[in-house]
């Protein structure tokens, strides 16, 4: 698969010196370099597609992931909050997003984005488990009891929520 995926990022760079101004070819760069984990040459493919096309929801959330993926969440912040100015009911960014902020230590702003991401996907086991965890950061053990709860309601397999509710009270 390497090689495929090595002939498309060559196959794209031509393309872009035949014809640079095409977002597209920018973009599908960027997804080739991080199918190959180079996240730092895929964020500068992102960068290209967004400075042709700035309305490109896709790009500002696969730019954020970049950055998120290089351990750099503060940068990543940027482009996701891009993201959902264009696409407010993404799950996914909303997810990530928080992620990043509680990476940072902004607890109170990655729990609003977590449950703006339930808003969107009502049973995300992963951001019931992470409300819970801010929760039982702010010593709130009741709420995030429940947020444990819920986490095993969608995915009675997952085995740190069993850890956290056996430690909880």
């Amino acid at each position: 698969m390497l090689n495929n995926v090595n002939e498309a990022i060559a196959n794209y760079q031509k393309s872009i010196k035949l014809n640079p101004s095409k977002p597209e070819s920018h973009y599908n760069l960027g997804n080739a370099f991080c199918i190959k984990q180079d996240f730092k040459n895929a964020a500068s493919a992102y960068e290209k597609t967004l400075a042709l096309d700035e309305k490109n929801g896709l790009a500002f959330y696969n730019l954020g992931n970049a950055y998120y993926m290089m351990n750099q969440p503060k940068q990543s912040i940027d482009p996701y909050k891009k993201c959902l100015k264009l696409n407010e009911s993404s799950p996914e960014c909303h997810f990530n997003l928080a992620n990043a902020y509680l990476e940072i230590g902004e607890s109170s702003k990655a729990l609003h984005h977590f449950k703006q991401c339930l808003k969107y996907d009502k049973h995300n086991p992963d951001c019931f488990f992470n409300i819970g965890k801010i929760l039982e950061k702010e010593n709130n053990k009741d709420e995030a009891w429940k947020a444990y709860q819920k986490t095993l309601k969608y995915n009675p397999e997952h085995e740190k929520a069993k850890e956290k509710l056996s430690k909880l009270f």
